[in-house]
């Protein structure tokens, strides 16, 4: 995760390395496990949690909007 923080891989070449695999598959899967056993109530405020989050960290962190470039995954603020 660190390389692809500091922009030195995409988080999808990270994503389908073994390395990341081995680290977090698990995780992943106990995660979406979860997520299937829940109902379309318990999912909806879940939701809207999560866009609200993504909305703050997007204010917070530069994550790319329309205006940023992007290239081969990897997103890098415009100056």
């Amino acid at each position: 995760m660190d390389d692809v923080l500091a922009g030195r891989t995409s988080l999808r070449q990270a994503a389908t390395s073994e390395v990341f695999s081995r680290g977090i598959l698990a995780q992943v899967e106990e995660g979406a496990r979860q997520y299937r056993e829940l109902s379309e109530d318990e999912r909806a405020p879940l939701a809207e949690q999560g866009e609200r989050e993504f909305a703050r960290l997007r204010g917070e962190s530069g994550t790319p909007n329309e205006d940023d470039d992007v290239h081969q995954g990897v997103y890098r603020k415009k100056p």
